[in-house]
């Protein structure tokens, strides 16, 4: 490799092509933007000529590699290497590898931004076929590289169709269209009578507060139809609602504990990580919120409405709500709570900040459809074989 050739900013021309750091994309050799000098430059450059690779010395930044489409100069986080009776397309591939990305990591100096000198840089070991096999090897990593992305592309398509499949059969299930409606049914207007009369009896065994009820949903507030035996209800009439908080350092500890507490990064929609880095205390029990098996828990802020039932007592921070369902199916609220529909609605009610948020009344007031209790088990019996087909596939 020859030594590295540096330009005096007073003797870059305007109208000179500049590759700058920002212009590169990781990993694919892709340059996102061409430039040109359009002032007066403020630093020394490097000079490079079509052909030559350029090679990122800042550590975030090892993967940006490009093969220069034209002369000119670049900025001094780039490396201009120009192969003596080498392939460049090469020695693109070879800058790409784990061999030598693991040789210059062990060759960085720095502590807020590591770099490799051209110094270390050329003192690195790479292996070295013959010319006109460099040239076969370049060519076939080439062509395998295409074809990986036609994968990486078809299965990001995949997921795509996958999502809105999901997305689908929780719309049909939310409009009662997924299942048959039974006659024999009990409706919902009576399971609904028998969820207030459970609330009014935890009410008067002080096991709640009595809350302000919720105003009655007019038939110009409904969003869609839903079959007859079906009710329209609000969230906080059918649930109870509890924000969580996050207790003293004090009644924390770190790893091993019998009682999670789970933050919101610990809460996806198919699953929830029980095994966080932090976990109550016996002390901290009787101080953090605690959400039981069959509850709910929900982010209710920045990425709203990830959610998913517990299948073991855990505690919860303060950027989560728990709901218990009062005699409904929890998986039920699960799914509907994962539509469209109502991710949409919590996005639309959610403060008007740069970081949305939902607080518990906002969510107490939110709508969801109220299917019979043996409808509910039918459709979560058919959500549930139609995902595991979808997953499977």
């Amino acid at each position: 490799m020859e030594n590295f050739k540096t330009v005096n900013p007073s003797d870059i021309q305007i109208g000179e092509n500049l590759i700058e750091l920002a212009d590169i994309e990781a990993n694919s050799g892709h340059l996102i933007k061409e430039e040109i000098v359009t002032s007066t430059v403020g630093s020394n450059k490097y000079v490079y000529t079509e052909g030559d690779v350029l090679f990122a010395k800042l550590r975030p930044y090892l993967r940006k590699v490009l093969i220069a489409p034209n002369d000119g100069v670049c900025t001094t986080e780039l490396l201009p290497i120009k192969g003596i009776n080498t392939n460049n397309n090469f020695l693109y591939y070879v800058f790409l590898s784990d061999l030598f990305f693991n040789q210059i990591k062990r060759e960085m100096h720095g502590v807020n931004l590591p770099r490799v000198s051209p110094t270390k840089l050329g003192e690195l070991i790479i292996p070295l076929p013959p010319l006109s096999e460099q040239s076969r090897i370049a060519a076939k990593i080439a062509q395998l590289f295409a074809l990986l992305r036609k994968v990486e592309t078809s299965t990001q398509q995949y997921a795509k169709l996958q999502t809105l499949l999901k997305s689908k059969v929780l719309d049909l299930a939310m409009r009662g269209k997924l299942v048959k409606q039974d006659p024999n049914d009990e409706p919902a207007s009576v399971l609904l009578k028998k969820i207030k009369a459970e609330k009014q009896e935890l009410i008067k065994e002080k096991k709640i507060k009595k809350t302000k009820p919720l105003p009655p949903i007019t038939d110009d507030e409904k969003p869609f139809d839903i079959p007859d035996s079906w009710e329209w209800v609000r969230l906080g009439d059918v649930s109870l609602i509890t924000t969580g908080n996050t207790p003293s350092k004090n009644n924390l500890i770190f790893y091993g504990g019998n009682l999670s507490f789970i933050k919101p990064a610990d809460i996806q929609n198919m699953a929830i990580n029980y095994d966080t880095d932090e976990f109550l205390s016996k002390e901290g029990e009787e101080k953090g919120r605690i959400a039981h098996k069959g509850d709910i828990l929900i982010t209710c802020i920045g990425n709203l409405g990830r959610n998913n039932v517990l299948n073991k007592k855990a505690a919860y921070n303060q950027q989560i709500n728990n709901i218990s369902p009062l005699i409904l199916n929890s998986e039920i609220l699960h799914f509907f709570m994962l539509s469209n529909f109502f991710i949409s609605s919590m996005y639309r009610l959610a403060s008007a900040t740069t970081l949305p948020i939902l607080n518990k009344s906002k969510l107490a007031s939110m709508f969801v459809p109220l299917p019979p209790l043996n409808e509910q088990q039918r459709i979560i019996k058919q959500i549930l074989k139609i995902l595991r087909g979808i997953s499977n596939d």
